[in-house]
């Protein structure tokens, strides 16, 4: 599939006194905030139960979880300015439906992060759901996109509705511990699945080394699983909302191809920013009960849907750069896509 991008004026940061060196450093410190809350509190902090006990440690965790409550917060902060600057982008670009999909982001993202104070309890989480995957779905409808992609993000799309719809039927997860096959748990299925095709919608190349150093990181979930069972199920239930109910070998495919997507150098320019997206569209997690991950998912799956290009590029002097998360910069060039 061949593409022509024409822009008849560069869509920058200019007229708003901003340059696209702003996006890219907001996209930075998203990820950055987003990884370091990641390893500090659902990691580090949650190991502290079967850590040796005695006041250095004592006070070695006391220091990472404030490290990981400012992580938190900021990565609050950013992701709210990400989806405003995001909003004047889409504004900048004159295109209606973007800027309509960019403001229904803004909400949610202000619902995700506000709703537990507003509206507390299973109610709250509940209208977060809701509005985020609303807003989800209307970024992934005024998306520019390949079908390719368009197709892809109906997983993680499918993915968090079936959530919205376990936290609106029960005012809880679902699981297959309560006697069915419910909501929760088919999102999750759904979630490995998007995390097994990852590599062939994101034009990943075959590398030997992420080969091996993705197969080495399943083989070790796969070890560990085995040696202390408790801790990694614990681990992801608390932390990325995984119940462990299908078999463990999917899981390890699952999470190989998804390392091996985030670790094999990107065919053309540009081409690391997807991958930035789908690892922020992971820690986001599948817990959109809780703000601060229901709004990491959202500028995940809005990242993945504007941003870089999807698919091998077989000009890489004519990939269009991102000029942010929220979208493409038009560019007097012309794109040529496999897929």
């Amino acid at each position: 599939m061949s593409a022509s991008v024409i822009g008849s004026r560069d869509l920058s940061w200019s007229r708003f006194g901003l340059h696209a060196s702003v996006t890219s450093s907001l996209d930075h410190l998203l990820l950055s905030a987003a990884c370091l809350e990641f390893l500090l509190l659902r990691v580090f902090v949650r190991l502290g139960p079967i850590a040796p006990a005695g006041s250095v440690m004592d006070g070695l965790f006391d220091g990472l979880l404030t490290l990981g409550l400012v992580a938190l917060n900021s990565m609050v902060v950013v992701g709210l300015a990400w989806l405003l600057l995001g909003w004047f982008e889409a504004v900048r670009s004159r295109a209606a439906a973007r800027g309509i999909a960019a403001a229904v982001a803004m909400v949610a993202g202000a619902a995700a992060v506000g709703s537990g104070l507003v509206l507390p309890g299973p109610d709250g989480a509940v209208v977060t759901a809701g509005i985020v995957v609303a807003a989800m779905g209307l970024g992934v409808l005024a998306a520019r996109c390949s079908p390719r992609r368009r197709l892809y993000l109906l997983l993680p799309l499918s993915s968090y509705a079936l959530l919205a719809a376990s936290y609106a039927g029960s005012g809880a997860v679902l699981g297959p511990s309560s006697g069915f096959l419910g909501a929760h748990a088919l999102a999750e299925g759904v979630a490995v699945g998007a995390a097994i095709v990852s590599p062939m919608v994101l034009g990943s190349p075959w590398r030997g080394r992420p080969a091996l150093a993705s197969a080495t990181i399943a083989a070790a979930f796969l070890v560990l699983v085995g040696a202390r069972p408790w801790l990694p199920g614990t681990l992801l239930m608390w932390n990325l909302g995984f119940s462990l109910w299908l078999p463990l070998p999917l899981y390890a495919v699952g999470l190989a191809l998804f390392m091996y997507t985030l670790l094999a150098r990107p065919t053309g320019r540009g081409g690391n920013l997807p991958r930035a997206c789908l690892l922020l569209l992971a820690l986001g997690c599948l817990k959109l009960d809780y703000g601060p991950y229901a709004l990491l998912g959202l500028t995940g799956l809005l990242g993945l849907a504007n941003s870089g290009n999807l698919g091998h590029v077989r000009n890489r002097d004519q990939a269009v750069q991102s000029s942010g998360l929220m979208g493409d910069r038009p560019r007097r060039q012309t794109l040529r896509y496999s897929g």
